[in-house]
This record gives structure tokens, sequence and C-alpha cells, in this order.
């Protein structure tokens, strides 16, 4: 898990809900994963720290890697 320094998106592949639960809702403006869904641990978790989160997002990481 990336130390993050100012707000940012968070992408990744998927969140484990450990990872999730360590987020500082004041750097992490958004979560953006390709796997999971709207009633996995990682989205309930987002939701009571009151971080926005898309998912799944298939795709994602090999489109990031093509524009990077």
């Amino acid at each position: 898990m990336p130390t993050l320094t100012e707000p940012s998106v968070l992408v990744a592949r998927d969140l484990a809900p450990a990872d999730t639960a360590g987020l500082d809702p004041s750097k992490v403006l958004a979560l953006v994963t390709e796997e999971g869904g709207p009633t996995s641990h990682t989205a309930i978790l987002a939701r009571s720290l009151g971080i926005p989160a898309w998912w799944p997002t298939t795709g994602l990481l090999a489109w990031a890697r093509c524009t990077a």
C-alpha cells in the first residue's frame, strides 16, 4: 500500500479489507478497483469511511499501463 502525501484516487486490482480499514479519508478521494462489488467487505468499509468507490472496472489496469 503506498503512502499518500496528497489527496489521490487509489487504483488497484483489489484491496483487502485490512488495507481499506487503514485508509485515510483525507488522502483517499476515491477507490477504483478491477475486482470486487458493492457488497464486498472492502465496499462496506469504504462506505463507512465516506470514501466513494467504483468496481468492477474490468481492464482498468491494462488501460492505465497503455496510457502511462
